[in-house]
């Protein structure tokens, strides 16, 4: 009984002490006078509440009592609780596969082995959706142990339980990141699966400030898709590249490129989330790539339909025609980005596609005061979007808007301060909207 952890039940009692209901209840009730163990809520229970929940009185009875057995027969009994808890479906998903995970060491068919990975992978699916990563990483720890046994699951289910190891490893800031990165990569091998374990690759690259790593990745992963990027980036290339982009939006009305169908191939959705964080990462450390990143997102979106990222690459197309001096064009795309950054599939690239339209392009068209208010909802809609990022952003290029505009010191002051408020964690966008503040000041 020492085994089923924080709480148990009658029932619980007899798989674990292979006994009747009624000799677990009598044990229990014998426990509970000698008070060894009490009701979950501290003692409110009787032995005659067959339905309550009980527990030890204190964890080391437990321990004690878990230390007359062997690590064998610990296992083995671990292993008849997940077997058991399993044929009761989700209701217990997470304790079976608890329980599995311990008794790994004694399961020996292979049958039962390929069962036990999948509810560990049920279960480590079903906490990740929870947002409960610490445990879905440790469920789907206990997959792979299940295979590194030789479970026999499909190629996708392998692939599935690899990426969810490491993608919760990087978000409990699990010691074992590195090793489970090498070992899903080393069994990946499927171009689309590749892209989706590099997307995760690329984000983990650019925590730990490794953004030209996360640019090769990128450049390469998308080159495995079929959408290479060019290895030079000299100017003459990226004149070509332009004529290129704009002999095939020529003759295309603004409402016939707004209506263009959401892409539906796999090649597309894998390669568009990877294009996103080229374009942000280059336009940060890499301007000579960002313009050949920006384009292939056009083309693409041309090709195979809209992306989510569509709207953030018709917006870096507008600041492209900024540069060029091609004003009235700029506004024409950039405008076309606004309207498709209000579709529902490219809701998460909006607060990017605003940043670079009112940062780089609206002013170039329109008095910069008309830009205060619209900019302003762009922030506060980045904010509920939970886009501290790209809501810093936005700040600064209010507050640059404010200063331009002529705004009184006082007023500008007073709103740099409740903006700054607004994302606290976002050291790099402070210290822009702060230089900003300087130069008012100044």
């Amino acid at each position: 009984v020492a085994t089923l952890g924080s709480a148990f039940t009658f029932d619980d009692a007899a798989i674990a002490a292979e006994c009747t209901p009624e000799e677990a209840a009598a044990a229990i009730s014998a426990s509970i006078e000698a008070g060894f163990i009490v009701g979950e809520a501290g003692g409110g229970h009787t032995v005659l509440e067959a339905s309550g929940r009980y527990r030890f009185a204190h964890e080391r009875i437990a321990e004690v009592a878990c230390e007359r057995f062997s690590d064998a027969e610990l296992a083995a009994i671990h292993a008849r609780v997940g077997r058991e808890l399993s044929r009761r479906g989700n209701e217990r998903l997470f304790e079976a596969a608890d329980h599995y995970a311990l008794g790994a060491s004694v399961i020996v068919d292979p049958a039962e082995r390929q069962s036990a990975c999948r509810l560990c992978i049920e279960a480590g699916e079903e906490a990740r959706r929870r947002a409960s990563f610490s445990l879905a990483h440790r469920f789907f720890q206990a997959g792979v142990g299940f295979v590194e046994r030789s479970a026999g699951l499909g190629d996708k289910e392998l692939v599935d339980l690899r990426f969810g190891l490491v993608q919760t490893a990087w978000l409990t800031g699990s010691s074992t990141l590195n090793d489970d990165l090498e070992s899903a990569w080393t069994h990946t091998s499927n171009p689309l699966e590749r892209a989706r374990l590099a997307l995760l690759q690329i984000k983990i690259d650019l925590g730990r400030h490794e953004e030209r790593r996360a640019l090769d990745l990128g450049i390469k992963t998308l080159a495995e898709l079929g959408i290479p990027l060019p290895r030079s980036t000299s100017r003459s290339r990226l004149l070509l590249a332009l004529a290129r982009t704009a002999k095939s939006l020529r003759g295309r009305s603004d409402n016939e490129l707004a209506a263009i169908p959401v892409a539906n191939d796999e090649i597309a959705a894998a390669a568009a989330p990877i294009i996103g964080e080229l374009m942000s990462t280059s336009y940060a450390v890499d301007t000579d790539l960002f313009p050949f990143v920006v384009l292939r997102g056009i083309d693409l979106t041309l090709e195979r339909g809209r992306m989510p990222v569509s709207p953030v690459a018709f917006a870096g197309y507008g600041l492209l025609l900024v540069v060029l001096g091609r004003n009235e064009s700029a506004i024409r795309f950039s405008d076309l980005a606004l309207r498709l950054a209000e579709e529902p599939e490219c809701a998460e690239f909006r607060p990017w596609t605003h940043f670079l339209h009112y940062n780089f392009v609206h002013h170039w068209h329109r008095p910069i005061r008309d830009v205060l208010l619209p900019i302003r909802e762009a922030h506060e809609q980045a904010l509920q979007f939970g886009d501290m990022e790209y809501a810093g952003y936005l700040a600064a290029s209010e507050l640059a808007a404010r200063f331009n505009a002529g705004e009184p010191l006082d007023d500008f002051d007073r709103r740099a301060s409740e903006l700054i408020e607004t994302f606290p964690t976002q050291a790099k966008q402070i210290e822009i909207c702060e230089a900003v503040r300087q130069l008012a000041h100044n």
